[in-house]
């Protein structure tokens, strides 16, 4: 039997490596998701400990009115910071679902590659084994022919 050799090989292989990349560029983009994520919350956390120290300052007998306006400004700050945040996690999730668009994409022509090696194994096995039989039958009718 002759060893099956898929004539697509090296485009399947081709198409492997692309859905790596595809892959690898997908988990960076999760990577920068829950790195905004996790800098929102950051963010907010410090926000409510600045409008909390604010609140407490007013509620004092004695108000520090450069401290309370330097606390403000710093709270303005942080605002800007999270809208900035905000806006790179929209675009980070916008690409995200590019990534993931790519990766089906990729995988299913992988798949389809792979799918059509394996009827062309099957149909190679199939021949073979056809063949086979069609030796074995002429062997046989030889066999009989030369016994009579």
């Amino acid at each position: 039997m002759a060893k099956f050799k898929f004539q697509l090989e090296s485009l399947m292989k081709y198409r492997k490596f692309q859905r790596d990349q595809c892959r690898q560029v997908l988990a960076d983009v999760l990577r920068q998701e829950s790195d905004l994520s996790q800098e929102i919350e950051r963010t907010q956390a410090e926000r409510e400990q600045v409008s909390e120290e604010i609140r407490v300052g007013s509620n004092q007998g004695k108000i520090n009115v450069q401290q309370n306006a330097s606390r403000r400004f710093y709270l303005t700050q942080i605002d800007w910071k999270l809208r900035q945040v905000n806006l790179q996690l929209e675009q980070v999730r916008e690409q995200l679902e590019l990534c993931r668009k790519a990766v089906q994409q990729a995988d299913a022509a992988v798949k389809a590659l792979e799918q059509l090696k394996e009827k062309r194994l099957k149909k190679q096995e199939y021949l073979e084994t056809k063949q086979l039989e069609t030796e074995m039958q002429d062997s046989w009718s030889a066999a009989q022919q030369i016994q009579f």
